[in-house]
């Protein structure tokens, strides 16, 4: 494929799934059924705003702080701030609350980082907030990614976790996510109350370890294949 014809689907990718993005984040109505062994478990929704939801997030943040490569003083006020600016206000991002079928809040999950040329994106901010409902986080990955993939025409999915964070890269390996590489990091220090694990080079000086693992569409895995049968 020439320069102009890859700037092209690039291009048309973007519109694509931002367009998607922007319609169902406007839509107060639109919901990713779950199931378990053919029954409904529970539903994905996009974020919305409310108080509840702010103290829910905050309150999942701050006991999670493990999973995630950043730590800080969480605190309602920049749980908000976060909500709105990184998240609601992103043409590119999409944050899911998973609901059960008693319409309780046991966690999330969204999609980000998207890349135009690659048409890829990752699998984004994945927390199981409450233990009700066993198994409705791996239905959660299945009927995202089964979205992602019919409806945003991505190619694969990527996501990073913490190599000893068993459960979540068992959860992963579960739902189809291979691993590519380990990411060296080492914990710095930013002041009295904030650090971050960050990248480095050296394996020798590495503290933990990032996971990268992948998702490739059954989709274009499909369209792959009919191509080659026809050629």
């Amino acid at each position: 494929m020439g320069l102009k014809n890859k700037k092209q689907s690039a291009d048309l990718f973007k519109e694509n799934s931002l367009g998607k993005i922007k319609e169902i984040k406007n839509n107060p109505n639109f919901e990713i059924p779950l199931y378990q062994n053919g029954s409904s478990i529970g539903y994905l929704a996009p974020v919305k705003k409310s108080a509840l939801v702010v103290d829910i997030l905050k309150e999942w943040r701050e006991r999670n702080q493990y999973a995630f490569p950043t730590v800080f003083k969480v605190t309602l006020e920049g749980t908000e701030k976060w909500l709105e600016e990184q998240v609601m206000n992103r043409e590119d991002r999409i944050l899911f609350m998973v609901k059960n079928k008693k319409e309780s809040y046991v966690g999330h999950l969204g999609l980000s980082s998207f890349d135009y040329e690659d048409t890829s994106c990752e699998i984004d901010n994945v927390i199981r907030g409450k233990s009700e409902t066993k198994g409705i986080m791996t239905s959660a990955h299945y009927g995202l990614t089964d979205w992602a993939f019919s409806n945003l025409d991505l190619r694969r999915l990527t996501l990073r976790v913490f190599s000893d964070n068993e459960k979540a890269v068992s959860l992963y390996s579960r739902c189809g996510f291979r691993k590519l590489k380990d990411i060296p990091l080492k914990k710095v220090k930013k002041d009295e109350e904030n650090w971050a694990f960050e990248e480095i080079e050296n394996n020798d000086d590495a503290e933990r370890y990032h996971s990268v693992m992948e998702l490739i569409s059954p989709y274009k895995s499909l369209e792959y294949f009919l191509t080659k049968e026809e050629n």
